[in-house]
Formats: structure tokens, C-alpha cells, sequence
């Protein structure tokens, strides 16, 4: 189905009512009306630092979640007033455009590896003028690095295991001082928290859908 609609690029539907493949076509219909060049910015990056987290010969629409995903999610999330989401591994941050829209009075922070993603995710955000939106270059597996405080975490693979297992270890230390959810997306992250972390995955029942869970600290 095409759900794309440049005056409602952001459509809420219910999860489940769309398929994964219409949401991937819908997304990368978005990505162009929003000015992304994410095929020439990965391109720049696969030429560059081969130790770089490159997506050279990977399918760009099935490594990042797909914005009728992220309306869905963020509806499901039921945010409070000045509500702080942070995305750990943004890639090109399309979640700071759809909190912006739709979330205005959240706070979002999107932390992503790549300089390159970084620079191409705030040259589409500048124009948009979102008040309480932010993306940064950040290396997530800096053991000095302090995990800001936020009400939701979004995590979606990146790094090696034993960089997600850091991040939640960070995360862990954080809970006993402060309450959150972490939405966690992709087969590592959901492995490393089911098997590993049971302060998220069996204190509170998680909630799971096909592509992510949702946990609460």
C-alpha cells in the first residue's frame, strides 16, 4: 500500500496495519522529500576508515527503522510533557523528525558513531527549525563516556556485542538512581537483554512486538 503523503509525511498507523515492506517503501519515499543522501554519504564512508561502521554492499532501508515504525512506537510510549528520548546509534536520526513534528514538547537526543551520518542527519534537521531536537558524533564504546539521563533510551544494533553489553552495563548503574524504558530493536540487543540483563527483561514484563520490545527498568 502507499501510504506516503507529502503533507502528512509521518502518518499514524496502527502497528500491525501496515506490512514491513510497504514501511520500508514508505521511508525511502520520505528520505528524498527530506533531502537525505544516504547512498552518497555511505559511499564517502565505505572509501574512508576501513574500521569505520560502514553499510557498503548492505541494504540502506533495512538498517534503520522505518518512520511509520517510529510514529507507531513513540504513540505506544504514551509520552509525558518534557519527556527526554535519547537514540543510542541514530544513524541518520530519522527519529528526531518525527518527535520534532509530532513530540514538540519531548526533548530527543540522537548519538551516532559516524561523523559523515551525523552531518547529513542535521543538514535536513536545520531547515526544520525543531526546538528540542539534537543529533552528535559520539563513540558509544568510550568507557569514559556518560550516558545523559532520559526517560526513554531507543537502541537498535550497533558495535560488537561486547559494545552493547557496555552500554547496558552503563544503563544498569543508572536505574538505581533513576526510572526508564528502553525500546530495543534488532536481534542483538534484544538477545543481549533477554538472556543477560533480567533487571529489564523480568522485573517488569516486557512488551514485544516483530521488530522491537519495549522494557521498563
Amino acid at each position: 500500500m502507499n501510504f506516503f503523503d507529502e503533507t502528512n509525511p509521518f502518518p499514524l498507523l496502527e502497528y500491525g496495519s501496515f506490512s514491513y515492506e510497504d514501511a520500508k517503501s514508505h521511508a525511502a519515499k520520505v528520505d528524498e522529500l527530506l533531502g537525505y543522501r544516504i547512498e552518497l554519504c555511505e559511499s564517502q564512508i565505505s572509501d574512508s576508515d576501513p574500521g569505520q561502521q560502514n553499510w557498503k554492499n548492505l541494504p540502506i532501508q533495512a538498517l534503520q527503522t522505518p518512520y511509520l515504525e517510529i510514529r507507531s512506537l513513540l504513540t505506544m510510549l504514551n509520552l509525558e510533557p518534557k519527556d527526554h528520548v535519547i537514540d543510542l546509534g541514530c544513524a541518520y536520526a530519522r527519529m528526531a523528525h518525527v518527535i520534532g513534528r509530532h513530540h514538540p514538547e519531548q526533548t530527543f537526543q540522537g548519538f551516532e558513531l559516524e561523523n559523515l551520518r551525523v552531518q547529513e542527519a542535521l543538514q535536513t534537521l536545520n531547515e526544520k527549525k525543531y526546538p528540542n531536537v539534537s543529533v552528535h558524533t559520539q563513540d558509544m564504546a568510550d568507557p569514559n563516556w556518560e550516558i545523559p539521563k532520559a526517560e526513554v533510551y531507543f537502541i537498535y544494533d550497533f558495535g560488537s556485542l561486547s559494545d552493547m553489553r557496555q552500554l547496558l552495563e552503563k544503563l544498569k548503574l543508572m536505574r538505581a538512581h533513576h526510572r526508564f524504558r528502553v525500546v530495543a530493536r534488532g536481534r542483538g540487543i534484544r538477545h543481549l537483554i533477554q538472556t543477560e540483563n533480567p533487571w529489564l527483561s523480568e522485573v517488569n514484563d516486557p512488551k514485544h512486538f516483530d521488530h522491537f520490545s519495549i522494557y521498563q527498568s
